[in-house]
């Protein structure tokens, strides 16, 4: 219990340190009800990520019932719903907290920063391989709601998922057509042939499951790590499957983060191109 008060405490200190030092503010209106306090979010939802609670439904529940949970955010108790909200639009200060550690560790003599290892790993994206739509799935299912509805040979070809969404009784035609023509876009623009459903943003990439080499919808997640005090300097989730042409965005992240300029960079070969160079 010491052990977890003292990371409580940690957690505490260090969303404290980052909004001194950023001189984080928030602004609101007299109108309406007043949200929760902005910090006391930040320090809910970065608690709950260092103890490797990522789901909303479950942090919403520690709100309520965890003591330590409920020490560190003063007692508030957001619904899953608000907690969603403060993940997505306040992003930033998220990025901040990792700064402020980063310049902190530097100011007590830590590391100096002067040597960053970059690479590359795939990570599944959040997503089932069975709940993905197939190009040819969409075409069909357009054809039935703007030209002429499918025979049920038709139907019996396509997927589970496009069966599904042809039986649900919850969104009228224009709904799914609208949907389904969003779903061409997004396979257009990626150049691919399966979407999946539940992370549009992910790509079909090759990864290692028991030896071999499987495709699977998954992101390629970018680390730079300072190879002194193996601090991450910097994270990048990438929709590339490989790692030609990603150092640039990812350095970019690292001298925001640092707001000092490293000396060495080391990579692998795949990295060496004209871009990365």
């Amino acid at each position: 219990m010491e052990d977890e008060f003292q990371l409580m405490y940690l957690a505490s200190t260090i969303v404290e340190g980052t909004f001194n030092f950023f001189k984080i503010e928030r602004k609101i209106s007299n109108v309406g009800k007043p949200p929760f306090d902005l910090k006391d979010m930040i320090k809910l939802i970065f608690y709950g990520y260092i103890n490797k609670i990522t789901s909303t439904v479950e942090l919403a529940y520690n709100a309520k019932y965890n003591h330590l949970y409920n020490l560190i955010s003063h007692a508030i108790e957001p619904s899953d719903r608000t907690i969603r909200d403060y993940c997505k639009y306040f992003q930033s200060i998220y990025q901040l907290i990792i700064s402020f550690i980063l310049i902190v560790a530097n100011k007590i003599g830590l590391t100096d920063f002067e040597h960053i290892a970059i690479d590359g790993t795939i990570k599944n994206a959040y997503n089932s391989s069975f709940n993905i739509i197939k190009e040819k799935d969409i075409s069909l299912l357009i054809k039935h709601y703007m030209v002429e509805e499918l025979i049920k040979d038709e139907i019996k070809k396509l997927r589970r998922t496009a069966r599904k969404f042809l039986d649900d009784k919850s969104k009228n035609d224009g709904e799914k057509i609208e949907i389904l023509f969003y779903w061409w876009q997004l396979l257009d623009y990626s150049g691919q042939v399966s979407l999946a459903l539940n992370d549009h943003d992910a790509r079909l990439m090759k990864v290692k499951d028991n030896g071999q080499k499987y495709p699977k919808f998954s992101f390629n997640i970018q680390l730079g790590t300072d190879t002194k005090s193996k601090l991450i300097c910097g994270v990048n989730a990438v929709q590339n499957p490989t790692d030609h042409y990603q150092i640039p965005a990812l350095m970019n992240q690292i001298l925001v983060n640092l707001q000092i300029k490293p000396q060495k960079i080391s990579a692998d070969t795949i990295y060496s191109t004209l871009a990365n160079l």
